[in-house]
């Protein structure tokens, strides 16, 4: 699955229309949702002893001094939540402290790289544009007085950050639910028709457990074509009180065998595994994070950078689990 996820980003950055390159962005996350899943159904059946643990990682946001560090830091911290991931942030904002499982954070890291790479190139185009220097701001004195003034270029780089980010959070945050929403609801769905078929019949496994644990044998009603048709439909009501209880009774013998868990328990599961490896990092953490930028506010800023998160692509020949290294704002 990373490799797949590792070829979306490619084909990503070839993207022929802005709709095509958005909607890449959801289907990364998606892949890694379920990359995630499968990975956490695994870790469920394997041996304690041998299962895969949480681990830290330190991701380089920039150099010292950089305006707006921690704009970037909002970018990395929304990608982490999409992903199962708790971080703690180095108090100059340069560094940020990820706990997860190994392949989320290779994931979150891959789409970090890039995502930082085209926010650069958009705030570049926004900066060439002009627009922003036509936008007044209200500035106030130490005094408390204030008057309109133009805005500068960091206001306004700041604040297209800022928002960038936080439209970035929203996008990946819709995908990871949705997926894991469907997910869900497909288990749910394969619960309730677990007893029948592709075709709506009675399943093998079913038909033998009917036979044993209620002496009802099907193969013997094949005689008469409309008593197995009226019991197949019966059987394909899932609102029916007698199929509800009989299904009940056999997916519970199911589980006696030790099948494989659901969705919803092996997330709880990991996500309380990566909550118990981040509780002493958390706890050693010192003071609040305050988020992005807290100045000046530019419509003009922030409307480009939610623009910019919208047709965000993934791309950039950034490989899953590559190198990683600092960067600059």
């Amino acid at each position: 699955m990373l490799e797949r996820i590792a070829k979306l980003l490619n084909q990503a950055e070839n993207a022929g229309t802005e709709a095509e390159a958005a909607a890449f962005m959801e289907k990364a996350q998606q892949l890694a949702t379920i990359h995630s899943v499968d990975l956490a159904k695994a870790r469920h059946a394997t041996k304690d002893k041998e299962r895969t643990v949480p681990e830290q990682r330190t991701i380089h946001i920039g150099e010292r001094a950089t305006r707006g560090l921690r704009t970037l830091v909002d970018l990395f911290l929304g990608i982490a939540s999409a992903n199962d991931i708790q971080c703690t942030i180095a108090g100059n904002a340069t560094r940020v402290y990820g706990v997860g499982f190994k392949e989320d954070l290779d994931v979150a890291e891959a789409l970090f790289a890039s995502l930082l790479t085209q926010q650069a190139k958009s705030a570049d185009d926004f900066k060439r544009n002009g627009d922003w220097k036509r936008e007044e701001i209200y500035v106030r004195d130490r005094y408390g007085y204030g008057e309109y003034k133009p805005q500068s270029w960091l206001t306004a780089r700041l604040n297209f950050q800022d928002a960038y980010a936080s439209r970035i959070r929203t996008r990946l945050s819709d995908a990871k639910w949705a997926e894991e929403k469907r997910i869900k609801d497909a288990e749910a769905e394969k619960a309730r028709r677990i007893h029948l078929d592709d075709d709506g019949l009675p399943t093998p496994t079913f038909s033998e457990w009917l036979r044993n644990n209620h002496g009802l044998d099907l193969d013997n009603l094949e005689e008469d074509t409309g008593t197995v048709l009226e019991f197949s439909e019966l059987l394909r009501d899932p609102d029916d009180d007698w199929t509800q209880e009989l299904v009940a009774e056999f997916v519970q013998g199911l589980e006696a065998q030790d099948s494989a868990p659901g969705a919803a328990l092996v997330l709880v599961e990991k996500r309380t595994a990566v909550a118990e490896a981040a509780a002493p990092m958390l706890k050693r953490a010192r003071g609040s994070y305050r988020g992005g930028t807290s100045g000046a506010s530019s419509n003009s800023g922030r409307s480009a950078g939610r623009a910019a998160a919208d047709r965000a692509r993934l791309g950039g020949g950034t490989a899953i689990g590559g190198t990683r290294g600092a960067i600059s704002a």
